[in-house]
């Protein structure tokens, strides 16, 4: 039997992922704590629980043939397999110390969507790729998805809760909504698994 621990993956926040402004801020916090990680994109990447795996889906028409009989027909919408595919992407992140990485996802959300507005006609407010690789039990590299020209749509509420004054096990989810993706399927990519 193949054990679960096979079940590995790696997603990175890229370099740039932060405006400049806001990275400053939250670069100083990291120094005065101490923390492991060295920059603000390591620390929210540690921190990611979950992300969702796109639904996949391509729309078929029934058609009626002569012999009064019903047979699936591709549309023309459905031939390119990526053109129905839900571009959402979800990460859920957990909640630590003063709930200081939902602020920083939210203080990134009203400043990526301010510029946004700002540059509506250019449309060069698209947050950088995020890659995704799945890995075997032995650190091979299965596959990798790229996610490109990806704006910030959304992010949950936070919850403060006096009988659950530690926060444990809180989470808040960052819903991002991607332009286009592509695939690298390459079998025995050695890589680094490490969050």
């Amino acid at each position: 039997m193949i054990p679960s621990k096979s079940n590995l993956y790696k997603i990175v926040i890229p370099k740039f992922f932060f405006p400049e402004d806001v990275k400053s801020k939250y670069e100083n916090y990291l120094r005065d704590i101490n923390y492991p990680h060295r920059t603000v994109e390591d620390f929210a990447t540690s921190l990611i629980q979950n992300i969702n795996f796109p639904s996949w889906d391509r729309e078929f028409i029934t058609q009626t043939s002569g012999g009064n009989f019903d047979y699936p027909k591709l549309s023309k919408s459905a031939f390119h397999p990526f053109r129905n595919q839900d571009k959402s992407l979800n990460l859920e992140m957990r909640v630590v110390d003063g709930f200081i990485n939902y602020f920083l996802m939210f203080e990134t959300y009203l400043s990526v969507n301010d510029n946004l507005y700002i540059n509506e006609q250019t449309r060069h407010s698209h947050l950088p790729e995020i890659s995704l690789s799945l890995f075997d039990q032995s650190k091979n590299k299965i596959v990798e998805l790229v996610y490109d020209k990806i704006f910030f749509k959304s992010i949950s509420q936070l919850t403060l809760d006096y009988k659950n004054p530690t926060n444990a096990n809180q989470t808040f989810i960052c819903g991002l909504v991607y332009e286009s993706f592509y695939i690298n399927f390459g079998y025995n990519e050695k890589d680094s698994i490490v969050k």
